[in-house]
């Protein structure tokens, strides 16, 4: 039985335990008709990305960087979609030409959406080429690179020895 609620919306008889089938058991392609491999990714989430105008990525607090960085890279360049990003999302640093909002003002959130549907092509490629290019120069393997510089640049004090000593000394004393 519906409530009202949910059911009522989706077209639902309130008084039916039916539940509408529309999309229950549709195949999401893996990409959209007339588009290429992404990236090298045939993924069906990969293919919704590209379908999808906009891209809603609204954490309450950092979270979903993966999924933005996602959304753009599955874009196609020559009719890229627009990103929309929570300023509490990490990735919001990189991804400065995105539309950022704050997740907590809907009316914001909404205006967003729709600047996002009504925004011309050539502001479109802008944005996402800029926020590619800045995605591209901070890759895994560019970060990875990095991470283990700062690595090797650790100075350690005291040899492994010495180290095992002064750990079981201070378990001793405490």
């Amino acid at each position: 039985m519906c409530d009202g609620g949910v059911g009522s919306r989706h077209g639902m008889d309130q008084s039916s335990s039916a539940v509408p089938v529309t999309g229950t058991f549709q195949r999401v392609p893996s990409r959209p008709p007339g588009v290429g491999k992404i990236r090298g990714r045939g993924t069906a989430l990969a293919g919704l990305y590209r379908a999808a105008r906009v891209g809603l990525v609204t954490p309450l607090r950092d979270g979903m960087n993966l999924v933005a960085k996602e959304y753009i890279s599955a874009q196609d360049a020559e009719d890229p979609g627009v990103l929309i990003l929570s300023r509490f999302a990490g990735a919001a640093a990189e991804c400065r030409d995105a539309l950022l909002v704050n997740p907590f003002d809907a009316e914001s959130v909404a205006s967003a959406i729709a600047r996002a549907l009504e925004m011309p092509l050539s502001e479109r490629r802008d944005r996402y080429n800029h926020i590619i290019q800045t995605l591209s120069l901070n890759s895994s393997d560019v970060w990875g690179a990095r991470f283990l510089r700062s690595l090797e640049q650790l100075e350690l004090v005291g040899t492994n020895a010495e180290f095992w000593e002064r750990l079981a000394i201070s378990a001793v004393n405490s």
